[in-house]
């Protein structure tokens, strides 16, 4: 086998994936092309483009499952970090939400009206 991993990761960044996962893809896009030619002037460039080309494909639904795990995981930060502003605020509303309690008093704080006895 003349292609190896790091073609494949020369021509996409496959950061999501580690090398045991990619290899068998990287073994069924070798296989594809076992008994073809290619022309042996080009120092071996086509046949690793093929194969690693090959084996993104192959790579393409693990890929998108890996991306899509990693969408929803940005999603909150995607949607507000356009505007630091926003971004800031979201977060910080998100952080004020949470009912915590006082050292000294114990009662929890939860946003709402208060009465205390004087």
């Amino acid at each position: 086998m003349i292609t190896e991993i790091s073609d494949i990761r020369e021509r996409l960044k496959l950061e999501a994936l580690e090398d045991p996962e990619i290899l068998p893809h990287l073994k069924r896009a070798d296989r594809d092309f076992k008994g073809k030619v290619f022309d042996p002037a080009d120092d071996n460039f086509d046949e690793v483009e093929a194969v690693a080309c090959k084996a993104i494909y192959y790579l393409a639904p693990l890929l998108w499952q890996r991306i899509q795990q990693k969408a929803l995981e940005y999603d909150e930060t995607l949607s507000t970090f356009g505007d630091m502003e926003i971004f800031q605020d979201y977060w910080l509303g998100r952080s004020d939400s949470i009912p915590v309690a006082d050292e000294e008093s114990g009662s929890i704080d939860t946003g709402g009206i208060r009465c205390l006895a004087v």
